[in-house]
C-alpha cells in the first residue's frame, strides 16, 4: 500500500508547487502591470517605449495560452489586466497623437 501512494503524494507536492510557483508570477506581473499603467497615465515614458509596450499588447493581449501560462487557473483575470493596459496604452496613444 505505501509503494502506491509515494508516487500519488510526488505527484501532488509537484503540483502544489507548480500552483504557488504560477500564483506568485501572476502576483508580480499584476503588481508590475499597475506600476506601468500609472507611468503611462502620468507621461512618464518616453514615445519610442510607448509604441513597442503598445505594439506588444495589441499583438498578445487576447491570447489565451500565454495568459494562463502567465497567471494559471486565473487566466480570466490575467486577461481582463491585459486589456485594461491596453486601453491605458492606446489612450496614451491617441494624446500624444502617436499612430495607433
Amino acid at each position: 500500500m505505501m509503494n502506491f501512494l509515494q508516487p500519488i503524494m510526488g505527484l501532488a507536492v509537484f503540483a502544489a508547487l507548480i500552483i504557488g510557483l504560477l500564483t506568485f508570477v501572476g502576483l508580480f506581473i499584476r503588481l508590475l502591470c499597475n506600476v506601468i499603467i500609472k507611468q503611462v497615465q502620468l507621461d512618464r515614458i518616453s514615445d519610442e517605449i510607448l509604441i513597442q509596450h503598445y505594439n506588444m499588447f495589441k499583438k498578445y493581449k487576447d491570447s489565451v495560452f500565454l495568459a494562463f501560462l502567465c497567471y494559471g487557473i486565473l487566466y480570466l483575470y490575467g486577461m481582463k489586466l491585459n486589456q485594461k493596459a491596453f486601453d491605458v496604452y492606446q489612450q496614451c496613444m491617441i494624446k500624444r497623437s502617436l499612430p495607433l
